[in-house]
């Protein structure tokens, strides 16, 4: 389950992390491979030939799609959503009601907003849902209709076959992306999954032996051969999260959430351990701290942090 997780989590990050046509052009990967899956035909719309206010549609369906993802500061301000939404779906009403393009009828339309892990912007006057409305009622139609985020994406495919997901991430060539994490990433992930353990019923336990052998060696005396690439690719993103924690003690700021969250990793660890060996192992320690809710950004630095710890701290066998 924790590489299903991962998958998603790096799917879900490629994707927000893209504006304007790279954004539409991802989620459109994604629901083509969706659609392939249950039989249906996914039709994507090109943009240089004209979209005619349609990003993408499931024939069968009759279910429009339009993506959303601007190239600036105001990303997730209600307004401009709403704006999108009124030149959108008016423009598809017009293009299927009035010119009968496409399936000439719409059963639902969603458009998707990237929000970059935010939630929708607050919408106290109904302004969305009264766009929709207003359009409907012009062209005299009924469909369903939602503005959406890219969250709900990742809710349905929590719920599907890992082999769908690898299918996703393999063609969306998310092994090329270059997932770079940043200080200010990093920091915040600390301080907003810190605030997560401290909900909970945690029993902390203290290390103090970051005694460091091979990697090489350390992956073959755990078992975790088949991992061996995946856990290699992320060590220079581990060495990153060396550097942050010594750039904050330069600083002088306290190292007391680093060796909390180390310390319950380990804990969680030893739990574990005697249950489970090698690469099941390894895959129950990522699944027990990753939760569905959990930002995908974080998902990703989490399995860092604990090849991180992987790496500098008594955590799996040395000998």
């Amino acid at each position: 389950m924790s590489s299903k997780r991962i998958m998603i989590a790096n799917i879900m990050n490629a994707i927000n992390a893209c504006t304007e046509m790279n954004f539409q052009k991802k989620v459109t990967i994604l629901l083509n491979v969706l659609c392939d899956e249950i039989g249906l035909s996914f039709e994507k719309v090109q943009p240089s030939n004209g979209d005619a206010k349609n990003d993408g549609w499931i024939v069968e369906k009759n279910i429009y799609f339009a993506c959303y993802s601007p190239n600036d500061a105001n990303i997730s301000q209600n307004k401009q959503i709403v704006s999108k939404l009124d030149g959108d779906l008016s423009g598809l009403c017009t293009e299927v009601y009035r010119n009968g393009r496409w399936g000439r009828k719409i059963e639902e339309f969603y458009l998707i907003v990237n929000t970059h892990d935010k939630d929708l912007p607050a919408d106290p006057d109904r302004l969305r849902q009264n766009k929709i409305n207003e359009i409907k009622e012009e062209f005299n139609v009924e469909f369903i209709a939602k503005v959406i985020t890219t969250e709900e994406i990742k809710k349905y495919l929590l719920t599907i076959d890992e082999k769908i997901i690898k299918k996703i991430s393999d063609n969306l060539d998310i092994e090329t992306l270059n997932n770079d994490f940043s200080v200010s990433d990093v920091f915040e992930f600390v301080d907003g999954y810190f605030v997560y353990l401290m909900s909970q019923d945690v029993i902390l336990y203290q290390s103090s032996d970051l005694t460091r052998i091979k990697i090489e060696k350390k992956i073959d005396i755990n078992k975790l051969n088949k991992l061996k690439d995946h856990i290699l690719q992320l060590i220079p993103k581990a060495d990153k999260i060396e550097q942050y924690i010594s750039f904050t003690m330069e600083m002088g700021e306290s190292s007391e959430k680093y060796e909390k969250l180390k310390d319950y990793i380990i804990n969680k660890y030893q739990e574990l351990e005697k249950k489970y060996l090698g690469e099941e192992l390894y895959n129950k320690l990522i699944d027990e701290l990753i939760y569905d809710t959990m930002k995908d950004t974080y998902a990703i630095i989490l399995e860092t942090f604990v090849v991180f710890v992987f790496i500098r701290c008594d955590i799996f066998k040395k000998e």
